[in-house]
């Protein structure tokens, strides 16, 4: 424990009955961040910007790490939530190429 709070911070992992807890801020964690960017690169498409959209939810799907949340151990209806998420935030990032001309990008060969 010493060495994971040398290298997190002392103030990362406190104490609590039964053992410890890693304290992070949402941005801190991929599947918060990957998730804050997909809900505005959404919003932007909705607010007929598809190429801050476009932008955005690259930076969301380059944090995609399929298959999500595998390593817990009772992870299905959270699992579920973030995969029906991650196709969310594709279908909106190929809406902004067709709406920004890039069809090509949408449509693999």
């Amino acid at each position: 424990m010493g060495r994971l709070r040398r290298t997190l911070g002392a103030d990362r992992i406190t104490s609590v009955d039964g053992g410890y807890r890693l304290t992070a801020a949402p941005d801190d964690i991929d599947l918060h961040r990957f998730e804050r960017l997909a809900g505005e690169g959404l919003r932007a498409l909705a607010d007929g910007d598809p190429a801050k959209a476009a932008a955005v939810l690259d930076d969301a799907l380059a944090l995609w790490r399929a298959p999500g949340l595998a390593g817990l151990p009772d992870r299905t209806a959270e699992a579920a939530r973030a995969e029906a998420r991650h196709l969310d935030a594709l279908r909106g990032r190929h809406t902004a190429a067709l709406a920004l001309g890039g069809a090509e990008q949408s449509c693999p060969n």
